[in-house]
């Protein structure tokens, strides 16, 4: 009976949709075209673990665009070295992508950048001589996207409640059976 029970139990639990909704998607980009997050559904914060490993003095700073590049909205802060460790980006809108420049201490942009993946480490690349030599790289341990909160709902749905009530009238009947017999 106990094993029944258990069984039961599992099966209603592989039965719940288990669907891990995408945050964002990152495009790696390449020499000539950038890179970018984009982000696939409404986030409260889009957090990165940042270590500025050869961006010496200079400041992270990044843009959003929804279709076009050149029409972007630059981020409202830059990021040192003095941040490093986990910065916080803020909130973005599903359909948002976000770019990165670094601007160098003489006040010089630097936006020609790409991702790459080495030996299982993600950085940003920032291509500064126009592929001959010098880039500066900034590590990024890790990418937190924290969702925007659903909008609470008043009412179960009909089917919810139905389930409900068909499980709870088969578990009567089998009491019934057991108590009969």
């Amino acid at each position: 009976m106990v094993k029944k029970a258990w069984l039961s139990v599992l099966a209603a639990v592989l039965c719940i949709p288990l669907l891990a909704a995408h945050q964002y998607e990152l495009n790696f980009g390449g020499r000539g075209e950038n890179g970018s997050i984009s982000v696939l559904e409404n986030l409260e914060s889009l957090s990165l673990q940042v270590s500025f490993k050869s961006a010496g003095g200079a400041g992270l700073g990044y843009y959003t665009y929804r279709d076009e590049p050149s029409k972007n909205t630059p981020g409202d802060r830059l990021f040192g070295k003095q941040d490093g460790g986990t910065i916080d980006l803020g909130p973005f809108a599903a359909g948002d992508n976000i770019g990165f420049f670094l601007k160098r201490k003489n006040g010089s942009i630097v936006s020609d950048f790409s991702f790459l993946e080495k030996d299982g480490v993600l950085y940003l690349t920032f291509d500064k001589n126009g592929g001959s030599g010098g880039d500066e790289f900034v590590q990024i341990g890790s990418i937190t996207a924290t969702p925007s909160a659903p909008a609470p709902s008043g009412q179960p749905l009909p089917g919810v409640v139905a389930a409900l009530a068909v499980g709870g009238m088969a578990v009567a009947a089998g009491r019934w059976r057991r108590r009969k017999a």
